[in-house]
């Protein structure tokens, strides 16, 4: 946390990519794919970032994760530890699987909460059995 404070230093917080998404699926002439893309990208802090990542390629800085970071340590390593045991996705059952809704960070944590609340209800054998389950090949 402290490289990304040093790196996207005297940079204003980013708008997330589905801020731009949300534009291009709202007025498409206006805002192409293409332009929301680079009207993304083109945002100092995600420059900093994306540079950052050109030069040192081996411990990049995940821009993914812009909204977390910009949220601050604690809510980073907080959707971390959220994400640990259910990941991406829970299969609730056979036929059911939680994902998030969307990309935005307040999905992500709407779907981590709901995952956690499952995997909290499973009795002890049923939760071994689900965390065995992964990965599925």
């Amino acid at each position: 946390m402290a490289r990304w404070r040093d790196v996207v230093d005297g940079t204003r917080d980013a708008q997330p990519l589905s801020a731009f998404v949300d534009r291009h699926r709202d007025d498409p002439a206006r805002w192409p794919l293409s332009r929301a893309q680079q009207a993304y990208l083109a945002q100092p802090r995600v420059l900093a970032m994306t540079t950052y990542n050109a030069a040192y390629r081996q411990q990049p800085l995940p821009i993914a994760d812009i909204e977390a970071l910009q949220a601050g340590l604690n809510s980073y390593r907080t959707l971390a530890a959220l994400a640990a045991v259910p990941g991406d996705a829970l299969a609730a059952d056979a036929a059911n699987w939680l994902t998030p809704r969307s990309g935005r960070l307040a999905d992500q944590l709407d779907y981590l909460h709901a995952a956690n609340d499952h995997l909290d209800r499973l009795r002890p054998n049923e939760q071994l059995l689900a965390m065995a389950a992964w990965p599925l090949a």
